[in-house]
């Protein structure tokens, strides 16, 4: 199985054909065709029902629908994280926080790095650091 193969799955569940799944992707329709039918072999599952004119995922083919769209999820997160190191941020920031630090002003703080900085792990440690 590809991401390729994937792609195709996706597409042409949401638009329906084959045809109308290659013109999106910028493929040829034999193509996405035989990625497809690839597919389905691999998985030993037919995920369009091809009895009409318009292709309808089968019973499977939803169960797997979902599925693929979350990994589709995923490896655009995995892109966009990729793209965030190239930059410069960072993939987890460790800190240690006196635990006398007011609590409201504490919490602000991560609220807005979560925001900006979503796929950054933030490890905070609180320690009395004052002796």
């Amino acid at each position: 199985m590809t991401l390729e193969q994937l792609e195709a799955f996706i597409a042409i569940a949401r638009e329906g054909s084959v045809r109308a799944a290659a013109k999106v992707l910028n493929k040829t329709q034999p193509t996405v065709s035989a990625g497809i039918k690839k597919l389905e072999g691999e998985l030993n599952v037919q995920l369009f029902n091809r009895d009409s004119y318009r292709v309808a995922l089968t019973e499977e083919g939803e169960a797997l629908y979902t599925r693929a769209l979350m990994i589709s999820d995923q490896v655009e997160q995995f892109k966009i994280i990729s793209k965030g190191m190239q930059i410069g941020i960072e993939p987890k920031i460790s800190m240690a926080i006196d635990s006398l630090c007011p609590l409201g002003f504490l919490l602000k703080i991560i609220e807005k790095f979560n925001k900006e900085f979503e796929q950054t792990k933030l490890e905070i440690d609180f320690e009395v650091l004052n002796s």
